[in-house]
């Protein structure tokens, strides 16, 4: 994993069938302890995710804003 989840963060799994918003309900260490939050780069977690989804990728939304853009 790359950036920071945490259990409750609403993640997106992008599939080649279409995409589907998620809630991260737990999470495991690969030592298959419970975890609340893994902090980011260099951290492997184990999570449930839909049989469906043996190809994709995952990626958190972000709490941040995005800013607009004034095109005129």
């Amino acid at each position: 994993m790359k950036n920071k989840f945490s259990v409750g963060d609403r993640l997106e799994l992008i599939l080649p069938t279409g995409n589907q918003d998620i809630i991260l309900e737990d999470m495991l260490s690969k030592y298959d302890e419970p975890m609340h939050e893994a902090s980011g780069s260099g951290y492997e977690v184990k999570i449930k995710l839909p049989a469906y989804a043996e190809y994709g990728l995952l990626a958190r939304y972000s709490d941040e804003l995005s800013p607009v853009l004034d095109l005129a």
